[in-house]
C-alpha cells in the first residue's frame, strides 16, 4: 500500500506533469468489510504511518521528519474541528480517519518498517 502514491510523487517532483479530469468516470466493487469503523481507523493509521515513510523518502530524514510532523498537527487539528462539524452525517468518520492518519504520522518514525518497493 501506498506505492502509487511514492511513484506518483516522484514523478511530481521529478517535473512530470500528472493530469487530473473529473470527466473520467471509475468504477469498484464496493466490498462491506470497507463500511466499518474499524475499517477506516486501520486505513487511517497505516496510511499516516506510511506518509511519513513517503516524506522522507522524497524529502529526505531530517526534513521529511518534519514535514511528518507538520502533518501531524494539521490532521489533529482537523479532527477536533471535524467534532464541531455535526450537522455533517459523516462527521463520525471524518473523525475517525483524521485522529487515527494523525496517530499514524505521531508514530510513524518508531513502528514503520522499511517497505521493500519494487525497484528496476
Amino acid at each position: 500500500m501506498g506505492e502509487d502514491q511514492l511513484f506518483f510523487s516522484k514523478l511530481n517532483k521529478r517535473g512530470h506533469n500528472i493530469i487530473w479530469s473529473n470527466n473520467i468516470k471509475v468504477y469498484e466493487k464496493m466490498h462491506l468489510h470497507r463500511t466499518t469503523s474499524k475499517w477506516i481507523r486501520d486505513r487511517s493509521y497505516r496510511l499516516g504511518v506510511l506518509g511519513n515513510y513517503i516524506d522522507r523518502d522524497l524529502n529526505g530524514q531530517i526534513l521529511g521528519y518534519i514535514i511528518n510532523y507538520i502533518k501531524f498537527i494539521y490532521y489533529l487539528f482537523c479532527s477536533i474541528l471535524s467534532l464541531f462539524n455535526i450537522v455533517n452525517k459523516n462527521y463520525y468518520y471524518q473523525f475517525i480517519n483524521l485522529t487515527f492518519r494523525a496517530f499514524g504520522r505521531f508514530l510513524g518514525p518508531f513502528v514503520f518498517k522499511k517497505i521493500k518497493f519494487y525497484k528496476k
